[in-house]
């Protein structure tokens, strides 16, 4: 923490993310993220968990994000990625 008596923001890890600072965490831009609390999904899945506080406020946990970011498959090439694809079409 600073020598100064305040905190500042960088010092501050919030738990609930605006839709910028999402989806700068999962690697998205921010209107595919919001465009996919509209159509229930974001990059071929169901999008992370959002609250609203008030009526307009939309906030994203972080552990939500990192949950959904983890749950993504993970692939060591892209031909494996292709084959896994092929085999969930069949």
């Amino acid at each position: 923490m600073s020598k100064s008596k305040y905190i500042t923001k960088q010092e501050i890890a919030p738990m609930a993310l605006s839709s910028t600072e999402a989806a700068i965490l999962i690697g998205v831009s921010q209107h595919k993220l919001e465009l996919s609390r509209i159509t229930g999904e974001l990059c071929g899945a169901p999008p992370p968990k959002f609250f609203r506080i008030g009526r307009k406020l939309i906030r994203y946990k972080r552990a939500d994000l990192e949950q959904w970011v983890n749950e993504r498959p993970c692939y060591d090439t892209l031909a494996e990625e292709y084959v896994t694809e092929e085999k969930a079409a069949d």
